[in-house]
């Protein structure tokens, strides 16, 4: 008789794509009141590994003032479910990426239509093919 050790199961990621997350962005200079950090909203593009600190994912910056960036993509209010954002022009910056460690993501706020996160990811996808946004 032969007794099997337990497969241990695989760790579940806390956020998934299409997530709408608040993560601390560094300020390039403490504001008016001090701070040099603020939390800022940015989704979820991709779930990359587990790392020390849990998940690592690979997001995308929102914000709320539009840029000359030929990448830049205008949300709609129905765009995001389950919360959202409380301003209701944001701006999804798909050539701004950057990866983040679970432990650093705040909350999340939301949720992207699937259909803006895949066109994101293929507007993010072919800056870093051609090298330019």
């Amino acid at each position: 008789m032969s007794s099997a050790a337990p497969v241990p199961s695989a760790p579940i990621p806390r956020f998934a794509r299409g997530d709408v997350v608040l993560v601390p962005f560094p300020l390039s200079a403490p504001d008016a009141s001090g701070q040099a950090v603020k939390r800022r909203p940015a989704v979820v593009l991709s779930v990359l590994s587990v790392g020390l600190f849990g998940f690592d994912y690979l997001l995308a910056m929102i914000t709320t003032r539009p840029a000359p960036d030929p990448l830049i993509m205008a949300l709609a209010v129905g765009d995001i479910t389950g919360g959202g954002l409380t301003v209701p022009a944001s701006f999804l910056r798909p050539a701004y990426l950057f990866a983040a460690a679970e432990n650093l993501i705040v909350r999340r706020v939301g949720t992207l239509r699937a259909d803006v996160v895949d066109e994101a990811a293929r507007r993010a996808a072919g800056a870093i093919t051609t090298g330019r946004a």
